[in-house]
């Protein structure tokens, strides 16, 4: 029982000398300059900040003393800047950037101060701009880049904060013709219809058709828009895999009549691509980095 009495005193203690009251600071002309709730001399509850005009810097909570959930941040005009969420006093969450016309340009997550997870980039006139993955700070793996009609015109591949490599498809001249490596994609966007070069908005050159389960249907070869019986170009290739012990592949290659004939790429076994070499017939013709149409 004497226990118990003990705990009961303690906690009505605390409760008396819990002190919480709203508060205002002051620039010296005057003006607010914050205000919000103190409790036990320390800032706690919503807060928000002032231009010394008067104007609206900045408003959020504290829990805890610490910050916390959503605050956003306005302009000496009043338009809004920006949004981050807190979580323990760091940026743990959504980060949200807009221009002077309230349209959204950039958004990003943080994990504890650190830019981690996806993020997206916008247009001046809001369409999607690019697609891209942090990790630790860095942008790091795909990224896409879109056209403002939703056309994916570049992809991308990071390393450590640094373009690895660059694919540019989907591009019309200064004439409003397709020019360079198309590629069209089934209705859910996820899988290749079919790939090739353009020139003046004429097929040029060898076109892979895939079917609806990301297989190689066929291959057409095209000179300036006719297509062209080609059956040492067009004929379809055998392509076989080589692995690491622990299942992931490590080289990947096609053949023809058994010979290696065309791109094999080399990886490690993070899956990431170290090398590359073309063959013609099992004769080397050059080495380097390849992407993904060879």
């Amino acid at each position: 029982m004497q226990n118990i009495l003990i705990f009961l005193f303690v906690f009505a203690s605390f409760s008396v000398f819990s002190q919480v009251k709203e508060v205002k600071y002051y620039y010296q002309d005057g003006s607010v300059s914050s205000e919000g709730t103190m409790r036990d001399g320390k800032p706690d509850g919503y807060w928000r900040t002032y231009y010394q005009d008067g104007g609206l810097k900045s408003e959020g909570y504290r829990k805890e003393f610490k910050l916390d959930s959503i605050w956003k941040f306005y302009r000496e005009d009043s338009t809004l800047e920006k949004t981050i969420t807190y979580a323990e006093e760091f940026k743990n969450g959504k980060e949200s950037l807009y221009s002077k016309e309230g349209i959204l340009t950039e958004e990003f997550t943080n994990k504890n101060n650190i830019k981690e997870g996806p993020a997206r980039y916008f247009y001046d006139t809001g369409e999607l701009w690019k697609t891209l993955e942090f990790v630790n700070n860095r942008e790091e793996g795909k990224g896409t880049e879109y056209d403002k009609d939703g056309r994916v015109i570049t992809n991308i591949v990071y390393r450590n904060g640094f373009i690895y490599s660059e694919e540019r498809i989907n591009r019309y001249n200064s004439s409003g013709k397709r020019t360079g490596i198309w590629r069209e994609m089934y209705p859910d966007n996820k899988l290749i219809k079919e790939e090739g070069n353009y020139t003046n908005d004429l097929r040029n050159g060898v076109f892979k058709f895939y079917n609806k389960f990301g297989n190689l249907d066929r291959l057409e070869k095209y000179e300036n828009g006719i297509l062209v019986i080609d059956e040492a170009a067009t004929t379809m290739l055998d392509i076989r895999n080589e692995y690491h012990e622990d299942g992931s592949v490590k080289v990947s290659g096609t053949y023809r009549e058994g010979k290696k004939q065309g791109n094999f790429r080399e990886y490690d076994q993070e899956g990431k691509m170290i090398s590359g070499a073309l063959y013609d017939k099992d004769v080397k013709m050059g080495e380097g980095m390849i992407d993904s149409l060879g």
